[in-house]
């Protein structure tokens, strides 16, 4: 007897797209449990569910974001194995069926690639870069170098019951703070490197939010630092540098700098950090070295740049 799966989606005013998800779901082989958290929705889902398929709504009187949407799913799901689900996003053929066979193995999540369709219809494939993950074998650092997404995931749902669910203090970025935690309990896992799922990348897609997201990211780092175990530090502090860069393009330099100080201070190593800071990163600190450059590209015009690092070269 093959194992349970559920597909949850958290779903907010979506409308038709969520249509369009549940549809190239129902194309594909049967799925145990779907159900659908709608985050206090103005566009009630109901309108939007295909015709004759099975599919459970919880409804959220007052909007909670996707953290606590997920958890809310989690619990009322009875599945062995779960998959979360965003309303704007879709399934690709075959992701059904290979979700299923790899779980039938045993594994306690299934990871396959995501593609990612953009508003003028453009794609990208396998943007998780999940063949680093196969090669290397090493889901702690994987999860901890890059925001693994949501929807590239399977999990045995009493492995996500006991690691927490979805941490409800991130509004932004919880799919990062959550994949770790998951790589921290040892998981067994498995890798598909074929896109399954799509990514709807729209402008009014909560992912473009982008202090929203990096924002919540540093928060995520801070909530993770207490957890890593020092042999990966490392890893953690790289991704805290890279949030700083963010952040401090974004204009927010005082959560910037420390993540800057955290990501130093955690022990990043020089070959994780943008080429042009290295050098001054050893001699002045990380810290120092981001003040400086931010300084050196006000001062000086993009062509001028370029030619000093010609001359460099």
């Amino acid at each position: 007897m093959r194992p349970t799966l559920a597909v949850l989606v958290t779903y907010h005013n979506e409308g038709a797209l969520l249509s369009e998800c549940l549809a190239t779901l129902a194309a594909q082989g049967p799925v145990d449990e779907i159900m659908v958290f709608d985050d206090a929705s103005d566009i009630r889902p109901e309108a939007y569910l295909p015709t004759g398929l099975p599919v459970h709504v919880v409804r959220s009187d007052r909007n909670v974001g996707p953290s606590v949407g997920r958890n809310r799913l989690l619990a009322a799901s009875r599945a062995e194995f779960i998959h979360f689900h965003d309303a704007d996003d879709l399934f690709l053929a075959g992701w059904t069926e290979h979700v299923l066979a790899a779980v039938a193995e045993g594994v306690d999540c299934v990871f396959t690639e995501v593609e990612t369709i953009h508003e003028d219809d453009t794609t990208h494939a396998d943007v998780m870069g999940l063949g680093r993950l196969e090669q290397a074998g090493d889901l702690l650092t994987f999860a901890l170098m890059q925001s693994m997404l949501t929807i590239g995931g399977t999990y045995r749902r009493a492995l996500v019951q006991k690691v927490g669910g979805y941490n409800e203090r991130l509004w932004q970025s919880e799919d990062y703070e959550f994949h770790a935690r998951l790589a921290l309990a040892r998981p067994s896992w498995c890798v598909i490197e074929r896109s399954l799922v799509r990514s709807r990348v729209r402008t009014e897609s909560r992912s473009q939010k982008r202090y929203e997201v990096w924002s919540s990211a540093w928060q995520a780092v801070l909530e993770l630092g207490r957890l890593v175990p020092a042999s990966h530090q490392p890893d953690l502090a790289a991704f805290s540098e890279r949030v700083g860069r963010q952040l401090w393009q974004l204009g927010a330099r005082h959560e910037a700098l420390a993540a800057f100080q955290f990501a130093e201070t955690h022990g990043v190593r020089p070959g994780d950090l943008q080429p042009g800071h290295r050098w001054l990163a050893r001699r002045v600190g990380l810290v120092r070295a981001h003040q400086i450059a931010s300084l050196y590209r006000a001062l000086l015009p993009r062509g001028l740049r370029r030619l000093l690092a010609g001359l460099r070269n």
